[in-house]
């Protein structure tokens, strides 16, 4: 893995190798590839572009290097409003239009390489955008590590948990306005939210939950990926409240440790969801939600045929499977 650096360093994570190098920044920021470069370059069997980055660089040297591309977004067909945070200003506003324009042209400047998508979702869009000819399209989706992420004993913390960020296209504020409902009816759920929130954006999400819903969430932060199937076994059911997502991992990570999930019926949770297609909220409305929720959390069934059901869905999606069918 090649990444940005101001020094030349080596180093191991995992069975990765990452190299953090000036090259790295020269091929991020688009500059000309010298031949030494080239020839570095050539010697792998095949150099990945993770969503375009690098296209301006890596276009001038299709001729010399393999590379094939990785979509985890489609930039022309992503809404403005889902780059942006839940709170925002006219100047973030102006810097994620800047944004969807670069990465548009990002698309279009590496046209003609091999197409990686990691959903039925984009492979659809990508055609449909003529972001790439469909001979040059290939779906292999996201593979989850089901030895790590499966069910063991469940302990039950939280009625309901969210894993995502402070975006507007995750829905958070539609979980929050969803839970206000709930609580005016007298059913009062816990929730725990995992992400990255910073203090403002956690008092941001306290001020629209108001004092008293505030004292049934907690903010989790990021949590280290080893250990995030407790996190998930420590909630009743995984809450994917997007308003706009391509893939969803969190919902088949939940889904992977047996628990059941919600999610709106956009997009790569779509296809995820299949298996449980009563769980799938029509469209991204926190009334929509509600009712959602207070259907499942008032069940009169432990909803383990749900658990099950996902556990066989993430199955499909196993490192080892996605290996043997792609």
């Amino acid at each position: 893995m090649l990444i940005p650096g101001e020094h030349e360093e080596e180093h191991l994570v995992g069975n990765i190798f990452v190299k953090n190098s000036s090259l790295g920044r020269t091929i991020m920021q688009g500059g000309k590839l010298d031949s030494r470069a080239q020839r570095w370059l050539s010697d792998f069997d095949a150099v990945i572009s993770v969503n375009n980055y690098g296209a301006h660089s890596l276009r001038r040297v299709l001729a010399q290097v393999h590379v094939v591309r990785q979509i985890h977004t489609v930039a022309i067909d992503r809404p403005l409003m889902t780059y942006l945070p839940l709170k925002w200003g006219v100047l973030q506003y102006a810097k994620m239009k800047w944004e969807k324009i670069r990465e548009e042209k990002f698309e279009k400047a590496l046209r003609g390489v091999s197409t990686v998508c990691v959903s039925g979702y984009l492979l659809k869009k990508v055609i449909e955008h003529k972001v790439e000819e469909e001979q040059n399209t290939v779906f292999i989706p996201n593979g989850v590590d089901t030895e790590l992420f499966k069910e063991t004993s469940k302990r039950d913390k939280y009625d309901l948990l969210f894993v995502g960020r402070f975006q507007y296209a995750k829905g958070l504020d539609l979980l929050i306005l969803a839970l206000k409902k709930l609580w005016l009816k007298g059913l009062r759920p816990s929730l725990m939210i995992v992400g990255s929130f910073t203090p403002k954006e956690r008092v941001y999400i306290q001020r629209i939950a108001g004092n008293e819903l505030s004292k049934s969430i907690s903010f989790k932060g990021v949590v280290p990926h080893e250990l995030m199937p407790e996190v998930y076994r420590s909630a009743r059911v995984l809450v994917a409240p997007s308003r706009y997502e391509t893939f969803g991992l969190p919902a088949l990570e939940g889904a992977s440790c047996g628990v059941p999930v919600i999610a709106t019926n956009v997009g790569g949770l779509s296809e995820i969801l299949d298996y449980a297609p009563d769980m799938l909220v029509e469209r991204a409305d926190h009334l929509l939600l509600e009712k959602k929720i207070e259907e499942v959390l008032t069940r009169t069934d432990d909803l383990k045929h749900l658990a099950q059901a996902g556990r066989v869905k993430a199955e499909s999606y196993s490192i080892a499977s996605v290996l043997e069918k792609f």
